[in-house]
């Protein structure tokens, strides 16, 4: 005999949406369990027998003896070194770690575990140091060819790989980074192994055991996006199982007078649902298991994604209680009649109506900020028109330059400074930046006693290299170029300065420029001995300031100027050298001139080839910051709309459980004429309290945008709702007066 469905095929969209809540819980596990993976490996060693030392900045002097002392010295006393490094991708993303050993691991405690598995061993770390290829690792890193252990990671996050120490050295181009050395097993031999690292590296003992800079990563936005889906799964379940809940009253109305209870209509209804649920956690542990991609069989893997599984169970279970309460709270009288319980869809239904009114602030709010900067930058094309055919370095890729990122190798401005100083003075090849000190920055300095002198009034701060400045009429002495050439900082003041601001400014820069200098800078003829050269000029015309803050001048006539070579560089302007976009030190005339030194065969001369920077046009940049901000546009522009048609299908859905609920009274009072308001006062109400608070925060946050979109959402809701409400009232009337 064949079963009775009382729902219909729409029952496998509702165990789709079932199982669609899993997948997303086996997904939200993995990305969780990769984080504590990844927060194993960076707390890695954990063993409080090891010493900790930091090495940055090291001198290329310094470098060549530092892995010659660290190699020797664990070869003598049978040491064992790590040095962890952060991966990167091209474009700067972290891509987990690479770990170079060196030295004897047997007898100290280097293991790595995580899911009560050992993901590193003494035996492994053995196998790697005795293989006779230099380019051998634990994991895959270029090939797997080279692999001689293997090391799991989740598919689609981040990983790690082992390999050799010098390789690791070779590889980055850098001594710098964070060692970790096991086998000092007193403090005299920590000591004594501080001092002479000291003496070899050029830092101090402080510097060494004290930690700066590093990167970290924050995954935070990821995990944020993944419960909004969660969120909207769970939001979308609710919904489906409440709208089978409703269009199935009238079904228990009949079957109430067959005897079936409340109860049992429901298990009946709902039932495949839960079925589905729990038919579907051995087919998640499946899933789960093939898209983590974890290389090993894992019991403890396996129970997380069992937990995921039962987490869908139960939520499913709290989803389909809740839509079961429309059957379970309604009389069987009522059901007969087609009366339903309201308060409890009353309650979920304006609170679901008025978190998502909320978002339709949000979106107004959020899209101010880009719509001010479109009218900002295009403001700023025009003012930007007279540098518009200049070409600025738009994009640097990592490319073997990780450490140099890290902060633990200066490798990459060593090859951006000896490229831009084999180029400097062509024609069309240009340094240039500015800098603004306001007043509030100056008052900083005056309070915290940064500088001893501090400038007295706001200035601009112009670094340009001598081509540049002859481009604005602007001529240095032939002497003072020689000083500077021969490395002096060579400084422009405005003649229009009284003499004691001149003698201020020049003990400012002064005290600025020397203050930070270390041994592990990019050496320059200034950084090896600092001499400064002040000339005064007089201020003829006004100068672009390259000012990208919609606050600051977009000229000024007398700036302090500073006349950049590159034998007069400290680190701020050989650092600079790979900052991009407008705030970018290096610029070229044209296309024509970045073309001529940006080639494939140049850049590989100096080592940049695998960074593949990426130079564009001003107005090109200046453009793409419009498409991008457009962009960002339409997708709030699309998620206002997705809110606004699931607001106003809320909206709906209450109205009908309004109209359902109150039929007879509507009937009769339409009979009886009463306009619309008088018989919609709940809805009318509701409707008019929400836009009220709607325009209320868009005002209280000042979002011109955020009234545009209330003021929107409002008349299409107004008017979507009273021709829903108004549809076939007469033809009601008449068939209920019928029925009568």
């Amino acid at each position: 005999m064949k079963k009775i469905r009382f729902t219909g095929k729409i029952r496998y969209l509702g165990m789709a949406l079932t199982v669609m809540q899993g997948i997303m819980l086996v997904v939200i596990a993995i990305f969780f369990l990769n984080e504590r993976y990844m927060e194993v490996w960076r707390r890695y060693p954990e063993d409080g027998q090891t010493l900790t030392v930091y090495m940055q900045d090291l001198s290329q002097e310094a470098s060549s003896g530092v892995e010659s002392f660290l190699t020797g010295t664990a070869d003598a006393g049978q040491l064992f070194i790590a040095r962890k490094d952060t991966a990167m991708e091209n474009d700067g993303t972290w891509d987990g770690f690479v770990l170079g050993v060196y030295g004897d691991p047997s007898g100290k405690d280097v293991a790595l575990d995580f899911l009560s598995e050992e993901i590193l061993s003494q035996e492994m770390f053995m196998t790697l140091l005795t293989s006779p290829e230099n380019n051998s690792t634990l994991g895959v890193e270029q090939g797997s060819i080279y692999s001689v252990g293997e090391i799991p990671s989740f598919r689609f996050y981040e990983g790690a790989v082992v390999k050799k120490l010098p390789q690791l050295i070779k590889d980055s181009g850098t001594v710098g980074g964070t060692y970790v050395i096991w086998g000092l097993d007193s403090q005299t031999k920590v000591g004594d192994f501080l001092d002479q690292l000291s003496e070899v590296s050029g830092l101090s003992v402080d510097e060494l055991t004290t930690a700066d800079g590093g990167s970290a990563s924050d995954s935070g936005l990821m995990r944020d996006i993944y419960f909004l889906f969660l969120g909207t799964q769970i939001f979308l379940n609710v919904i489906f199982f409440l709208v089978t809940a409703m269009k199935s009253l009238p079904k228990q109305g009949k079957l109430a007078l067959l005897g079936w209870s409340p109860t049992a209509f429901a298990a009946e209804i709902f039932g495949p649902f839960g079925r589905a649920a729990i038919g579907s956690v051995p087919l998640l542990l499946v899933f789960g298991w093939l898209l983590s991609g974890w290389g090993h069989f894992s019991p403890v893997l396996l129970g997380w994604f069992l937990a995921a599984g039962l987490i869908n169970l139960a939520l499913t279970a709290v989803e389909l209680f809740v839509s079961a309460l429309v059957m379970l709270l309604t009389p069987s009288i009522d059901a007969i009649r087609g009366r339903i319980c309201r308060r409890p869809l009353y309650a979920l239904g304006i609170a679901a109506y008025g978190i998502l009114s909320a978002g339709i602030v949000f979106c107004g709010v959020y899209v101010d900020q880009p719509m001010a900067a479109l009218s900002e930058n295009a403001r700023l094309s025009r003012e930007w028109e007279q540098v518009s055919d200049m070409v600025v370095l738009q994009n640097m890729g990592i490319g073997e330059d990780g450490d140099s990122f890290s902060g633990a190798s200066n490798q990459l401005d060593q090859d951006l400074y000896q490229w831009y100083k084999d180029m400097a003075g062509q024609e069309g090849v240009y340094v240039i930046h500015t800098d603004y000190f306001d007043e509030d920055l100056l008052n900083v300095w005056r309070g915290s006693h940064t500088y001893e002198q501090v400038p007295q009034e706001p200035l601009w701060l112009f670094t340009m290299s001598p081509n540049y400045l002859e481009t604005l009429g602007i001529h240095a002495d032939a002497d003072s170029l020689e000083a500077a050439q021969k490395g002096a900082r060579l400084y422009l003041l405005p003649d229009t300065l009284s003499q004691a601001q001149q003698e201020t400014i020049s003990q400012w820069l002064t005290e600025r420029d020397t203050k930070s200098l270390e041994a592990g800078d990019i050496p320059t003829a200034f950084t090896q001995d600092p001499d400064f050269v002040w000339m005064t000029y007089t201020p003829s015309s006004e100068m672009f300031t390259w000012a990208s803050d919609r606050e600051d001048a977009m000229t000024d006539s007398a700036p302090v100027i500073y006349v950049a070579v590159p034998e007069n560089m400290k680190y701020t302007e050989t650092e600079g050298l790979k900052v991009s976009g407008l705030d970018g030190y290096l610029k070229f005339a044209d296309e024509a001139a970045a073309q001529k030194w940006t080639g494939e065969e140049i850049l590989s001369s100096y080592g940049l080839s695998d960074n593949e920077p990426v130079f564009a046009p001003v107005k090109a940049y200046i453009d793409g910051l419009q498409k991008d901000l457009a962009m960002t546009l339409v997708w709030f522009g699309g998620a206002f709309g997705v809110l606004l048609l699931i607001l106003i299908g809320l909206l709906l859905v209450l109205a009908s459980i309004y109209r359902l609920s109150n039929a007879q009274k509507l009937n009769v009072q339409k009979f009886l004429g009463y306009g619309f308001v008088h018989m919609y006062r709940g809805p009318v109400i509701l409707l008019s309290l929400v836009i009220a608070l709607e325009a209320g925060a868009a005002i209280g946050f000042r979002s011109r945008f955020g009234l545009v979109l209330v003021a929107l959402a409002a008349v299409l809701q107004i008017v979507i709702f009273v021709k829903y409400m108004v549809r076939g009232q007469v033809s009601r009337v008449l068939i209920a007066f019928k029925g009568e």
